[in-house]
């Protein structure tokens, strides 16, 4: 079951760049790969995000390799990065989860 608010949107550009490939995701869900995304068009989203936006009621957490392995980033609710590469994983993303409330490790 989907929760309102419980979404990110990614962009293959800077800033949020909606003239590009752009791509909303619903939570809460695990993506191990970013290569057959749902509504992608066949696009391969591997090392491809440069800016996100997280939902109002979205964690998202960003892994630089498949099945959530490697160097990792967690986002809160309402949290936008335009630039990923100030965190050091723009161009860099392989997997990511979406949690509809604070994940526990």
């Amino acid at each position: 079951m989907y929760l309102d608010g419980c979404r990110i949107h990614i962009y293959a550009e800077n800033d949020f760049d909606k003239t590009k490939p752009h791509l909303i995701l619903d939570g809460p869900e695990e993506y191990p790969s970013l290569k057959r995304l749902p509504d992608a068009r066949g696009k391969d989203w591997s090392n491809d995000i440069d800016s996100i936006e997280v939902g109002s009621n979205a964690w998202v957490v960003l892994f630089e390799d498949k099945n959530f392995r490697g160097k990792y980033i967690m986002l809160g609710p309402g949290k936008n990065l335009p630039y990923m590469n100030v965190v050091g994983l723009g161009d860099n993303i392989e997997s990511l989860i979406i949690h509809d409330r604070p994940p526990v490790w």
